[in-house]
């Protein structure tokens, strides 16, 4: 089974994507304090890659 990071400041944006990946048999982190990102990914990874998907919220529009 993959474990998949969710870093996500919008509640409801996370609860949503947290459910749809849940339902795909994914196991789900929720990160909601940006404080210590780094540190709670070492925590709960035993691979040491990361997928880096930010998108500026102006550059969309």
């Amino acid at each position: 089974m993959f474990k998949i990071m969710i870093i996500e400041d919008d509640e409801k944006i996370r609860k949503i994507v947290a459910d749809t990946l849940t339902k795909w048999k994914y196991e789900v982190v929720e990160v909601m304090e940006f404080d210590h990102i780094l540190d709670d990914f070492e925590k709960t990874s035993k691979r040491k890659r990361k997928i880096n998907d930010f998108i500026n919220g102006r550059s969309v529009w």
